[in-house]
């Protein structure tokens, strides 16, 4: 009996533990100009400015984020996000625009940033920069051009690490993976003298969940314990019956 109720208080404790470590943040944008700026053999892409923010795909919404979150059915998000590539061979990021190979690495480096106006530290949620990036050609146009019903489409996938600013506190080394996919369109190729804009769709970002502050666990520790203290009870009370 003792060893079943020491199993049973060990789970109990375990429970909000378990479910901080398989939480995370979301943050999802949506729209804005995506940039592609050449200098000499260098190639970067550019959705606004990872400094200021100014210019960057609107954050529209966040969950698992404590007091940053918004959207849906919570207030309007009012952030943006903006990130700069590392930069590459003009002459790699030319071929996967047009259509010739499936994808580009573009390796580490550039910038990473998340604001979210009237969020703590002046509105900058996280900063970083890439660890890995890819750009991809998904489109079904060729060099040739757009057939009938075919149209272009590029996608930025990687992994950011860097520092995540919530509930007054710094987080530092923490990794998010990154996706954005521009809009589909049938124009003219517009990287392909190296310089251009291109509508973004959208994208999405995870990073690791925003774990409750230290009194709201203890209070939370505390009831669990109450409902296994009170089990106990229930239980010694059927025996003596």
């Amino acid at each position: 009996m003792t060893r079943t109720l020491r199993m049973l208080y060990l789970v109990v404790l375990l429970i909000p533990v378990a479910a901080l470590a398989d939480s995370n943040s979301d943050f999802s944008n949506q729209g804005g100009t995506l940039h592609s700026n050449k200098s000499g053999t260098q190639f970067i892409l550019q959705m606004g400015n990872p400094t200021t923010g100014k210019g960057g795909s609107t954050l529209n919404g966040v969950t698992g984020a404590g007091a940053l979150n918004c959207g849906g059915q919570l207030p309007a998000c009012n952030g943006n996000v903006s990130w700069i590539t590392p930069s590459t061979s003009k002459g790699g990021i030319d071929n996967v625009a047009l259509g010739f190979n499936g994808s580009t690495q573009l390796g580490a480096g550039g910038q990473f940033t998340i604001f979210e106006n009237g969020g703590n530290n002046g509105g900058l949620v996280f900063v970083g920069s890439f660890n890995s990036a890819t750009w991809t050609y998904i489109g079904t146009c060729t060099v040739s051009g757009c057939m009938a019903g075919q149209y272009y489409q590029w996608e930025l996938t990687g992994q950011v690490s860097g520092i995540f600013y919530v509930n007054g506190q710094q987080m530092p080394g923490t990794g998010a993976t990154i996706q954005l996919s521009t809009s589909k369109f049938t124009g003219g190729d517009p990287f392909k003298n190296g310089t251009g804009l291109i509508s973004l769709g959208g994208g999405n970002t995870t990073l690791p969940g925003v774990a409750p502050e230290p009194g709201t666990l203890a209070l939370l520790g505390t009831g669990l314990v109450g409902i296994g203290l009170l089990a106990k009870r229930r239980f010694a009370a059927q025996l003596r019956g």
